[in-house]
């Protein structure tokens, strides 16, 4: 599962709308929320500890399969320090 399905499929679990989630995000608009799911918008570690703090999560909860590859080196180095911490 990617990122993106990780983050739709938990804030879809919670029962919280892309709308809602963006309000609780503080940095993020619904329509940004929508392209952040579909994969078609690029986040950052940063937009990623901020979704996961709206949705009552930690970062490393939403990292998706993907990363085991190391195509993103920042979202890895976010889950090395979550799991050594």
């Amino acid at each position: 599962m990617t990122t993106a399905e990780k983050i739709k499929t938990c804030r879809e679990d919670k029962g919280i709308s892309q709308l809602k989630l963006a309000n609780l995000s503080k940095q993020f608009n619904q329509s940004q929320i929508s392209k952040i799911e579909k994969g078609d918008r690029k986040i950052t570690d940063q937009d990623l500890i901020s979704i996961a703090n709206a949705l009552g999560l930690k970062a490393v909860d939403l990292i998706g399969d993907s990363f085991q590859g190391g195509e993103n080196k920042n979202v890895k180095s976010l889950m090395e320090t979550a799991v050594s911490a």
